[in-house]
């Protein structure tokens, strides 16, 4: 009888030991999956800046482009026609797959023919 309760007590606590240990075990993490493709990676920086000036102009472009640095610095006297306060990089067309880049080649030899 003794050694029944005592085999009892001890499965109870072996028990309550892998109980434990399951409970803390670490639980998997869930995560998205989809397929991987090539493509046109795009990196851009954008900033504010803040410019204190006496007359104010407004400069426009009328096109899509990045503007460089400009080589005028603070306090650089500038002179109508002989100063070049930007320069602006056209910026490069956009990718044409296979597919896209054919169709413009035969609009391009249709509109020639």
């Amino acid at each position: 009888m003794r050694f029944a309760k005592l085999a009892a007590l001890i499965a109870t606590f072996l028990a309550a030991i892998a109980a434990l240990v399951w409970a803390f075990l670490p639980q998997p993490l869930l995560v998205e999956i989809t397929t991987i493709r090539r493509g046109a990676m795009q990196v851009s920086v954008s900033a504010e800046g803040v410019t204190r000036i006496r007359d104010p102009w407004t400069v426009t472009a009328p096109l899509t482009g990045t503007v460089a640095r400009s080589p005028v610095q603070v306090g650089d006297a500038v002179k109508r026609g002989e100063t070049t306060v930007a320069v602006i990089r056209p910026a490069e067309p956009a990718f044409l797959d296979a597919r896209a880049r054919a169709q413009a080649e035969a609009a391009v030899v249709e509109a020639e023919a």
